[in-house]
Order: C-alpha cells, then sequence, then structure tokens
C-alpha cells in the first residue's frame, strides 16, 4: 500500500494533507530452517519513512516425549531514509517529534510444546532514542494501529509500535481442545515511557468446519484493555470483541 491522505500515520501521528504520497515499500529476506532451529532474516525499505532490519530465530529441543522446550530471540534496527516524512513534517508521534528515525527492540520467548498445544512466554523492550521520532519508536507504517507485527508481545488491540519505547511480557496458552477446535488465552503487561503502564486479557476461540465446509473458519477474538494513558476511549477499561469468518479455497 501507498501513503495516500491518510493524515493520522495509521491512527497515530499527525502527517498533514499536504504530506506527499509514498510510493510504498520493498523488502528482501530469507529463511532457513534444520532439525530443531528455524531463523528468517528481512530488510525492509519504507520508502520516505524508515529502514529496517528484522531477525529472528528459535530452536525446538526435540524430547520425543511430548513435551518440547524452545526458546527464540528476535531484533529489529531502524534508521531513517532519505526524504523521512516524519522529519520534514515534524510528526510527534506520542508527543515527541525528532530529527532522524532510529529505533532499537530486541525481544526473547520460551515455553514448551505440549500434546494438543504450547505454552509460550515472550519479552520485549524498545529503547529509548534521544532526538528521534517518537522517542525511538517503532516505525511501522503498514501495521501500526493493527497490531499485525510480530513481536512477541503483541496483542489483539495493540503492543508496543502502538505506545512507543519501553518494555512488555506476555504469557500465552494455546491447546486444541479437538481436532477442529483451538483455544488461546493471553495475558500482556506493557511498561511505556509515554502510555504508561497497562495490561491485556485476551481469549480467543477458532473452529475450522469440516465436510462440505472444509476451509470455513469461525473464529470469536476478546480482549479487555486495562491502565495507560491516551489508550482507551477516556482513559478507562476497554472490551473489544471481534467475530471473525473466513475461508481458504
Amino acid at each position: 500500500p501507498t501513503y495516500n491522505g491518510d493524515g493520522m500515520y495509521g491512527g497515530l501521528g499527525g502527517l498533514p494533507a499536504t504530506a506527499h504520497q509514498s510510493n510504498g515499500t520493498w523488502a528482501l529476506g530469507t529463511s532457513y530452517g534444520v532439525e530443531g532451529f528455524k531463523g528468517q532474516a528481512w530488510y525492509y525499505n519504507f520508502l520516505n519513512f524508515a529502514r529496517m532490519g528484522y531477525f529472528e530465530g528459535s530452536y525446538t529441543f526435540k524430547t520425543g516425549t511430548g513435551f518440547d522446550p524452545f526458546v527464540g530471540a528476535q531484533y529489529v534496527d531502524e534508521s531513517g531514509s532519505g526524504n523521512n516524512f516524519l522529519v520534514t513534517n515534524s510528526t510527534a508521534l506520542f508527543g515527541v517529534p525528532g530529527s532522524k528515525v532510529k529505533s532499537s527492540t530486541w525481544g526473547v520467548t520460551g515455553g514448551v510444546i505440549i500434546p494438543h498445544g504450547r505454552i509460550d512466554l515472550g519479552y520485549n523492550k524498545v529503547a529509548s532514542e534521544a532526538g528521534a521520532v517518537g522517542g525511538g519508536a517503532i516505525i511501522s507504517p503498514y501495521t501500526a494501529a493493527y497490531a499485525t507485527d510480530p513481536l512477541y508481545t503483541t496483542s489483539m488491540i495493540r503492543g508496543l509500535v502502538e505506545m512507543g519505547p519501553g518494555h512488555a511480557w506476555k504469557a500465552k496458552v494455546t491447546y486444541n481442545v479437538l481436532p477442529n477446535l483451538q483455544v488461546i488465552a493471553a495475558y500482556a503487561k506493557y511498561t511505556t515511557l509515554y502510555r504508561g503502564n497497562s495490561h491485556d486479557v485476551y481469549f480467543d476461540v477458532i473452529y475450522n468446519l469440516s465436510g462440505y465446509l472444509k476451509g470455513l473458519t469461525l473464529r470469536n477474538r476478546w480482549e479487555r484493555s486495562v491502565g495507560g494513558w491516551n489508550l482507551n476511549p477516556g482513559n478507562k477499561p476497554f472490551t473489544y470483541n471481534r467475530v471473525m469468518i473466513s475461508y481458504q479455497f
């Protein structure tokens, strides 16, 4: 997608109506897997916004018992592109303008794969960067406010991309109650510089139909967010329920 008249930059900041259109983005990546190891590396150029390097790796210890521990880590590094719209338009992400784009984020995860499910525990930290847009915020123009980034601690409503510098941890349990019925429960805690402290509770039920309706998925996602500044309407607890229907051809 390209920027075109989105004065809110995905709902997070104020780009003026006079801001020029971006030509989009391009990416180059690779992935590798062998035995219990999986890894990937990506380079993104969000034209007129930022350049990003993303690295992630994980290792699963095969025990033969049905209980397989795993560990993983991820790292994100960003810098400003040549003609940066956020800088030239003095965009103040989280109320903080800057003269450059600079962001550094790391995360670790661990857990165990169990019969019919898995347990995950993740941690992420976005470093504060003096003089940077958003004080070091992750610049992700095509996931901001959609919470579709790959950080270990992102919730359904938001994550550190939407809250700026700080740290977070998240615990999640995924369990297949039946072959076609999956239940997910999670809890995430956020401590941030510009949006305060908040926590989210999340439940998710996924049902995959079979037979003549194979490919059809019914999903109900529920999350309650409490705390923080300028996150929820009226700075009060906010509950979001999302019903989803999808079909895979």
